[in-house]
C-alpha cells in the first residue's frame, strides 16, 4: 500500500484543477469527485445518504452500514493506490 506523502501529492482526478491540501482530498475523494461515484451509489443504496455529516451516524447504526462505507472506501483506496502503482511504472519506463 502506499500512504503518507506519496499519494497526497497525486493528482488522478481530472477535476482537481490545482494541489488540494491533505483533508480537503480525502472530502473530495468520498463525496464529490464524479470518478468514484459508482462506488458511492452503491453505498448510497444501503444507507441511503453519503455526506460527511451523515456518514459515522449511519456507519454507527448497523453493521450493513458499516460494511458499505467500509467497501466504499477500500473499493476507492484500492483503485487510487493501483493508479498511483501504474503512474510510477511509466514514468520509471520513460526514464530508462
Amino acid at each position: 500500500m502506499i500512504f503518507g506523502r506519496d499519494i497526497e501529492h497525486v493528482e488522478i482526478c481530472a477535476c482537481w484543477k490545482y494541489v488540494l491540501p491533505v483533508q480537503q482530498k480525502a472530502g473530495h475523494t468520498f463525496f464529490k469527485c464524479p470518478m468514484w461515484a459508482p462506488e458511492r451509489q452503491q453505498a448510497k443504496r444501503i444507507i441511503g445518504h453519503v455526506t460527511p455529516t451523515t456518514i459515522v451516524g449511519s456507519m454507527l447504526e448497523n453493521e450493513g452500514n458499516w460494511e458499505a462505507v467500509e467497501t466504499m472506501m477500500r473499493k476507492i483506496m484500492g483503485k487510487k493506490e493501483s493508479h498511483e502503482r501504474s503512474r510510477h511504472m511509466q514514468n520509471e519506463l520513460r526514464i530508462e
